[in-house]
């Protein structure tokens, strides 16, 4: 690691962008108490990862952020708990220093990294460095500023960031101003007290955290999953299953619950083999795997576009979730780093009698299952599906191999939302429908068939992607054709229950449309003459 000069110490200042005013004043910090009277020019530079940087991103914004760390000599860290909106706190820049610090051991002086932290203790992964604690209670927060600085006062002999800036001034002293030729070192004296700088620190701290409102947000639920790119390559670009399931700290299992029951959880988290042994008891298993999966693989494979639309049920059926990648992070040493959020999908709310509300959800029910799969161009026609993937030349399905499983993914979606819209609606029991369908035999027959095709269906489904989570050599057009079958005779056996309810509902609710309308003319025919006329036209 070369610096650009033999006259000056470099410091490079890690942080959230949540944490710019505290990242300004841990630099005022350093330039306070380790600045020199009488000097030329500085003896230490700072480097604000976002502030000092030119005007530029991407591949600019990534080199000079490389350069600055190769002339770096200390690394300082800030770090509140805040996520860092690029790379988190322990990310790309924290890597590529310790490996440029690995093999570039020739220095003029040690290289260090501390972190300034607000927390109880920092980050696991930062205990073995210098740790400089600048939290402030809530508590200590309710005092004045006038007594919180006599308190402060009270305890700075002890303080570890006095001791982390004498300690910088020695080395200044010793590694940079005895080798000045040109400037004549009795003048080269600092230019305040420590103790003045630090107070004003914590101060400066205290002012402005008080004026930060402190509001409990429920938890989002998410996890971060870390892997080797080689292992993922292997893999057929799906994770392996020594990649590790991360949570946030202090928040051990509330993406995790969304999948049921998972025993291998730890502070250090859980692997992904171990993720799918505890899940593989559902019959969602291989659907959350594959939705997971495709986010992933959108991102990595330059033939995919980023899937952003991956949804899944949770395990006791009461919420869907759509799967966000927030970040997308690579570290020098090839190790892929994903942000993952599961944010549960809007529930729509009722309005109206309660009555005509069910109805009216019933009439959308009914029909969306037409419009998938009785209608000629429906997506999820066997004959559409059989079109897309069977009947195609080799070349063609060579092109087309790894989107093959998309078209049953996105079907385990539409019967997964079926039932969300049936729990939303209040129509998940067997007498809400009655009065609306007005038969009950013919609805208990139905709803007994549609149980056991949908879960052959749903079987058959699992069983291809479980296999090709699993990278089994079967026979794909084989287990294609068998599902094709299985919703073909699901769609015959319900299509004319299913045209049946829908004429029962929709006059329904036309009987009660018109009952009101009628009802207008009679209180005023007058003023709704137009009306009859029109309809009579």
């Amino acid at each position: 690691m070369n610096n650009n000069s033999n006259k000056t110490l470099n410091y490079f200042i890690s942080y959230a962008t949540e944490d710019r005013e505290i990242a300004n004043f841990i630099s005022n910090l350093l330039k306070k108490s380790l600045g020199v009277k009488k000097a030329n020019e500085p003896f230490i530079k700072i480097f604000k990862d976002y502030d000092s940087l030119r005007i530029g991103y991407d591949e600019g914004y990534k080199k000079e952020i490389q350069e600055r760390l190769r002339n770096t000599d200390r690394l300082i860290i800030i770090y509140t708990g805040q996520q860092k909106s690029s790379h988190g706190y322990t990310g790309w820049e924290v890597g590529y220093y310790d490996n440029e610090v690995e093999h570039h051991k020739t220095r003029k002086t040690e290289s260090k990294k501390v972190v300034f932290h607000t927390t109880d203790k920092p980050p696991k992964v930062l205990e073995e460095i210098q740790a400089l604690n600048i939290g402030i209670s809530k508590e200590q927060l309710k005092e004045s500023p006038e007594n919180f600085k006599n308190r402060i006062q009270e305890n700075l002999y002890e303080n570890p960031i006095r001791s982390f800036l004498q300690d910088e001034r020695i080395v200044l002293q010793e590694d940079i101003f005895n080798k000045l030729t040109t400037t004549d070192i009795n003048e080269c004296t600092f230019d305040t007290i420590l103790d003045e700088i630090i107070t004003n620190l914590y101060v400066e701290i205290h002012e402005h955290l008080r004026k930060k409102t402190f509001v409990v947000y429920p938890a989002q639920k998410q996890f971060i999953i870390k892997a080797k790119k080689q292992d993922i390559e292997k893999n057929n670009n799906t994770l392996p299953d020594n990649a590790i399931i991360v949570v946030p700290e202090g928040d051990i299992s509330s993406a995790l619950t969304i999948f049921g029951n998972i025993n291998c959880i730890s502070g250090d988290g859980i692997r992904w083999g171990s993720f799918k042994r505890d899940i593989m008891p559902s019959i969602n298993a291989a659907f959350w795997m594959a939705a997971i999966n495709n986010t992933i693989a959108s991102v990595i494979s330059s033939s995919n576009s980023i899937v952003d639309d991956q949804r899944v049920v949770s395990a006791d059926g009461e919420n869907i979730y759509r799967i966000i990648l927030s970040r997308y992070i690579t570290y020098f040493d090839d190790t892929y780093e994903f942000h993952i959020y599961f944010v549960k999908l809007y529930r729509s709310l009722q309005y109206g009698d309660d009555k005509t509300t069910k109805l009216l959800a019933a009439i959308q029910i009914l029909s969306r299952f037409r419009f998938l799969f009785l209608e000629e161009a429906s997506e999820f026609n066997p004959r559409v599906i059989s079109a897309n993937l069977l009947n195609i030349t080799d070349i063609q399905f060579a092109d087309i191999k790894n989107n093959r499983y998309q078209i049953f993914e996105e079907l385990i979606r539409e019967l997964d939302l079926f039932i969300m819209l049936s729990k939303d609606a209040k129509l998940e029991k067997l007498t809400d429908w009655i009065s609306i369908v007005d038969n009950a035999s013919l609805l208990v027959e139905m709803l007994e068939k549609w149980r056991i095709l949908e879960s052959s269906l749903r079987s058959s489904i699992n069983t291809l992607l479980v296999s090709r989570l699993n990278n089994n050599d079967i026979d794909v057009t084989t287990y294609i054709e068998k599902i094709l079958l299985d919703l073909k005779q699901m769609i015959n056996t319900i299509n004319p229950y299913n045209a049946l309810f829908l004429i029962k509902a929709t006059k329904k609710l036309n009987n009660i449309v018109d009952n009101d309308f009628q009802k207008l003319l009679k209180e005023d025919p007058i003023s709704y003459e137009r009306f009859i006329s029109k309809d009579n036209d």
